[in-house]
């Protein structure tokens, strides 16, 4: 049970590394060093500022509006990075955007409703980017050799941690209920919307891995759904608790899942960006992965740009956390209804969320995990159980030789008698 408990503990630290600290070594790279830095000294910068409350100083409002049209210059570079082969072009367009639209805004104050107005969009469209990132990495652990491990000796009929999601999900019916009906105790209107919502993502769960894995067998897809389904009480629980003005403690987490979340997705987008054996050394690859990861860069600039805005301008930060958790709660449904659709509809889509890796897959991932001592001595042993067997082969050779020239021999000395014979005889 120790040793099985160290693999789980291994394979989720594998899981992590290569679905995260890949991202990060994939901004590290020349194509995305440019964007990556504008957008650290961006965000740190306006962050830092604003934790220190320097937010009237000349520096904070040109950080602030760098970031703003950073946003809108990347997601355009994104764009149109299929066309643009190399680097340096993206970077000198980026740059050349980046100081007109800049100029035109010290010029023309009104331009500032537009940029603000991207801002709010960014806003939204990273909170669906993150959830669906979320969904990709539980299905990503989930369908993968890491929760084949994690899930070893779990019944073919059951969910991968099967009770706590049950009974997490018979808690949080109230929860959703509370808020869909909370306006009538004083939640605003829109928490409706989000509280049906969450119960539509609990109605399918409960469906999943109660009813539906008992008839189809399918305990990947089941599990995806169960596991998924998690994050939607995450959400929920962070709506009430900020919803009671209970305050803003959840900050901190969701700037961890910011950050997870980036690097992840960037992950994912690139992962098919390795070089292949037909293109030259040093020559650049233009993908449209590349122009998703800029444009991805943009959107969490926009993102962190209209926090910002809203909390200089004198909004509570309370605010901003709870429509950020009330949205994904709202995203988080259609997620997985599109899911459930697609799963009933589209035979592509369930080879996705049900299939297992290869043979092949699963022994480069094994390998990947296992410590290099571990593997030293497996190898080790391999490598003398294939000598001795060759060993044994050899012996098995040899005496076989010896028993063929034996019978030759005696052959031969019968044949040289019986011609001895025969002379004599004549």
């Amino acid at each position: 049970m120790v040793i099985f408990l160290s693999y789980i503990e291994r394979v989720t630290y594998w899981y992590i590394k290569r679905a995260v600290l890949g991202g990060l070594a994939t901004l590290s790279e020349k194509r995305f060093v440019f964007f990556l830095s504008v957008s650290l000294l961006s965000i740190f910068g306006s962050t830092i500022l604003t934790v220190l409350d320097l937010t009237t100083l000349p520096l904070f409002q040109f950080i602030i509006n760098i970031e703003t049209v950073a946003a809108v210059v990347f997601v355009i570079v994104g764009a149109v990075a299929f066309i643009l082969k190399r680097t340096t072009i993206r970077i000198t367009l980026a740059i050349l955007l980046l100081s007109l639209l800049l100029l035109g805004l010290y010029i023309f104050q009104i331009l500032s409703i537009p940029f603000q107005t991207f801002a709010f969009a960014c806003f939204y469209g990273w909170i669906l980017i993150l959830n669906i990132s979320t969904f990709s990495a539980v299905r990503n652990f989930i369908a993968g050799w890491s929760g084949r491990i994690v899930s070893f000796g779990k019944p073919k009929d059951a969910i991968l941690f099967e009770w706590p999601i049950k009974i997490i999900a018979i808690l949080s019916i109230a929860g959703f209920f509370i808020l869909g009906f909370g306006f009538l105790i004083g939640y605003g209107s829109s928490d409706f919307i989000s509280g049906i919502s969450g119960i539509v993502a609990w109605s399918i769960c409960v469906v999943m891995i109660f009813w539906w894995i008992k008839k189809s067998n399918n305990d990947v897809f089941a599990s995806i759904v169960g596991l998924f389904f998690i994050f939607v009480v995450y959400h929920l629980a962070l709506c009430i608790w900020n919803g009671i003005g209970a305050g803003t403690g959840s900050l901190a987490v969701d700037a961890i899942f910011i950050a997870v979340g980036t690097l992840y997705a960037v992950q994912g987008l690139c992962r098919r960006l390795a070089p292949t054996n037909e293109q030259k050394v040093g020559e650049e690859k233009s993908t449209w992965e590349d122009g998703s990861v800029i444009a991805l860069l943009g959107t969490v600039l926009g993102y962190h740009a209209f926090i910002v805005n809203n909390i200089t301008s004198g909004q509570s930060t309370r605010v901003l956390i709870y429509s950020f958790h009330q949205f994904s709660i709202l995203f988080d449904a259609i997620i997985l209804l599109g899911c459930v659709m697609l799963f009933a509809t589209s035979l592509r889509f369930r080879n996705y969320v049900s299939r297992t890796p290869g043979p092949k897959s699963l022994v480069n991932d094994l390998v990947s995990f296992i410590k290099e001592k571990d593997l030293k001595h497996f190898l080790d042993d391999m490598l003398k159980k294939a000598k001795n067997d060759a060993e044994v082969k050899k012996e098995e050779l040899v005496a076989a030789l010896d028993q063929l020239k034996s019978r030759a021999k005696k052959k031969f000395n019968s044949f040289l008698k019986s011609e001895d014979k025969e002379t004599n005889d004549s």
